[in-house]
Formats: C-alpha cells, structure tokens, sequence
C-alpha cells in the first residue's frame, strides 16, 4: 500500500520539490481520505517555489481485503480495504477504525476473455482506461499479478456483489514534469456481461 516515505523519496530523485499549493493539496489529503490517491504533481526544485515539505499528522492505515488467498481492487485498481484505522503520529495512538466483516461467496464459471482482448485491455488502460493521465505521461507497466475485482451491480432490484478474477497491471507513471508515481490497473478475466447486471 501507499507509503508517503516511498514517495517523497520518489519525488527527491526527480529534483521536485513541495510548493505551498502541494502543501495545501497534502493537508486535503489528511482530512478527505476519499480524494486519495490524488497526490499532488510537485514542482521543480529550481522553480523558486519550493518550501519545507509537510505530511499529514494522522496517517491512515489500511488492510486489503482478500478472498481464497488473493487481493481484492475496485475499478480504478485500487485496493479494497477491508479494515482502515486512522494513527495519529504525533501520539502513536489510534484514532478510529472501521472493519468490515467477509461475508460468504455464490460461486459459478462464467465465459472468460481470450488472450488477445485481455492484452488489447491492458495496451488501453484496462478498467480505468486513461482516467487521471495527461497525453504527454507515460505508463510502464514492470509486473502483472491475478486479483479479484470487487464489482456491485444492481440486479432484480437488488445489489450483489462480484468477486471477479483479473489480470492486475503494476506499474509507474512517469509524469510530463518527471514526477513519477504508482500504477496499477486491472483487466476483468471474466466477460463484461457476465456481471454487468440487468
């Protein structure tokens, strides 16, 4: 999971540097934990803009769920947390804490994709496509991984929930200042229509 140690190390390679509008961005971050992963794209540290670099005091600790031994991610390729407490660093201490109990799964086999529409997914961004890139950003994809996608849909009125088996893309996305940061992605190994819902 995220590391704010690993990415600012990342960011001091590149020669980047924190400005008072990445300092305002990280300060979001720390109370809105639903805009993450949003990171700020930080500035040259020959800009003249640079400041002392500021993280968030109350770090958020999450768990990923996992089910029959494997990762489970959302569609934008993100981890699914199972459990999420919040730390506050100047105490050590534990704010709050949410946990969310497994529940039994149906299983069946559905038609799966073939190789070549997998590989023509991954080219493309798999489920979350370009989302979040620039056209001059660059993506590397360095290591391929299964998971499960967690899908809800709504069918017959009801919502239901799909554990789907994927194709998970890692990578690093190498931003057109040359800040960098982690990239994951995934390709559903199922049919969409498999769990699209009706």
């Amino acid at each position: 999971l995220f590391s704010w140690n690993s990415w600012w190390h990342g960011q001091q390679n590149a020669n980047l540097c924190m400005t008072a509008s990445d300092i305002l961005t990280i300060r979001t971050l720390a109370t809105r934990p639903n805009v993450w992963p949003l990171l700020p794209q930080l500035s040259s540290n020959q800009s003249g803009a640079c400041v002392a670099p500021e993280f968030p005091t109350k770090h958020i600790v999450r768990f990923q769920m996992q089910q029959d031994n494997q990762l489970v991610y959302d569609a934008s390729g993100v981890g699914i947390s199972i459990a999420t407490i919040v730390v506050d660093a100047d105490t050590n201490a534990v704010d709050s804490g949410v946990i969310e109990l497994q529940r039994d799964n149906d299983r069946s086999n559905y038609p799966v994709k073939s190789q070549s529409t997998v590989l023509l997914e991954v080219r493309n961004g798999g489920i979350r496509g370009n989302d979040g890139l620039a056209e001059n950003d660059r993506v590397s994809i360095t290591n391929f991984t299964y998971g499960l996608y967690r899908h809800d849909a709504l069918v017959n009125g009801t919502i239901r929930t799909f554990l789907i088996p994927s194709l998970i893309a890692n990578g690093t996305i190498t931003y057109a200042n040359g800040a960098t940061a982690p990239y994951t992605t995934l390709v559903p190994l199922v049919s969409n229509e498999s769990y699209s819902g009706s």
